[in-house]
């Protein structure tokens, strides 16, 4: 079997837009997936789906073009394009692919009759945001060359697939014990020692809590996740989704949106917190801390509304904010940002006083970052 150059737990190849901080790094036995890896039948009937309604778009589409309907052959070329892009993915991610460049994650027997194992992975997107771990337990047919006891140690390959809306949370965890790639010893060892012991040791704590979880009795292949903040403590989709990004930021901070924009940072900090020291007496330097982390994001929008003297009413307005450094913001560089974004228009507005910012929590908007309501008063 072909060496691999890269070692076990070691970050991994490109693969679908970002690599494995923790790659499994090995080269596979394919004769024992197809042996025992219930995915290579999963991937040939999605392969066959997949043909089936690429052909049903295409004949419809042509169906329509041949009549001469061709604003109306959009509505068959739209899915057919869609179908194809899934196709070639479908077809991208070979068998082998998880053992070679999937993360490599934790699982353990939880129940031997019958044999379930439960795994157990960080689901952020994003390595800056506080951890959220997804465990699932899933029901496999066999494990070989592991000894089937409750507590035994699984390695396994894994993908991640689907995305929470806004918080940045994969939805699902695709797991493939090592064993049904190779039956070397060695390497289900080593795999076993690159995983982090207190990654192993919360696994363990939460075993018996998946095992009995409401989303763990689905049939088999339906499991779902179930989330655990950082603390181990059980968290719903709906607290993730408040829980990544703050609610209020910076309401208890006062600021004028008035005045020009500042070219220096360090200069518009300054005004801030020499602002603050005049307004609220019991204010003291230190109090606000412009470089406090607040939104774990590369990107989020604004939304303000501001005095549009020629319709004599009201207009929305809105921002997009990029983080300087790709992955987060500090308070100071939101509002430095949203300043230099808005003071133009509310400069004579009545209503130019920072009020802080609330998130957006509402389902009729999709976008690929939080999107919060810029709060001013007069």
């Amino acid at each position: 079997m072909e060496e691999n150059k890269k070692k076990i737990g070691e970050r991994g190849d490109y693969l679908n837009g970002s690599f494995a901080e923790r790659a499994v790094n090995i080269q596979p036995d394919k004769e024992r997936i197809r042996k025992y890896d219930p995915a290579v039948k999963t991937r040939k009937r999605d392969i066959q789906k997949e043909i089936l309604w690429v052909g049903f778009f295409l004949l419809i589409g042509l169906f329509l073009l041949n009549y001469g309907f061709v604003w109306w052959s959009l509505i068959a070329w739209v899915p057919f394009l869609f179908k194809v892009l899934t196709l070639y993915m479908t077809i991208k991610i070979k068998p082998e692919t998880p053992y070679q460049q999937g993360l490599l994650v934790s699982a353990m027997i939880a129940q031997t009759h019958p044999l379930k194992i439960v795994i157990l992975g960080c689901v952020n997107t994003n390595d800056e945001k506080p951890g959220i771990w997804g465990a699932k337990c899933m029901t496999v047919d066999q494990l070989p060359g592991h000894e089937l006891r409750v507590g035994e140690k699984v390695p396994c390959a894994a993908l991640f697939s689907g995305m929470m809306p806004f918080a940045g949370i994969y939805t699902d965890i695709l797991p493939h014990p090592l064993v049904w790639g190779t039956d070397d010893k060695r390497i289900i060892q080593e795999a076993t020692e690159a995983i982090d012991p207190e990654e192993w040791k919360r696994l363990e704590k939460i075993v018996p809590v998946v095992l009995s979880h409401k989303n763990s009795e689905k049939k088999p292949g339906k499991e779902e996740l179930v989330y655990f903040d950082s603390d181990l403590k059980e968290r719903t989709m709906n607290e993730i989704s408040e829980g990544i990004y703050p609610k209020e930021v910076m309401k208890d901070l006062f600021w004028a949106f008035i005045g020009e924009e500042y070219e220096s940072y360090e200069e518009f900090v300054a005004e801030v917190d020499a602002y603050n020291k005049e307004i609220n007496k019991t204010y003291q330097s230190g109090d606000w801390n412009p470089e406090e982390v607040l939104v774990y994001a590369k990107k989020f929008y604004v939304d303000y509304t501001r005095w549009n003297a020629e319709i004599e009413d009201e207009e929305d307005m809105n921002l997009t904010m990029e983080a300087n450094n790709g992955k987060y913001f500090t308070a100071g560089e939101i509002l430095w940002k949203i300043h230099n974004s808005v003071v133009e228009d509310l400069d004579e507005d009545d209503k130019h006083f920072f009020e802080g910012l609330t998130l957006y929590t509402g389902t009729d908007r999709q976008a690929d970052g939080p999107i919060y309501q810029l709060n001013v008063g007069s």
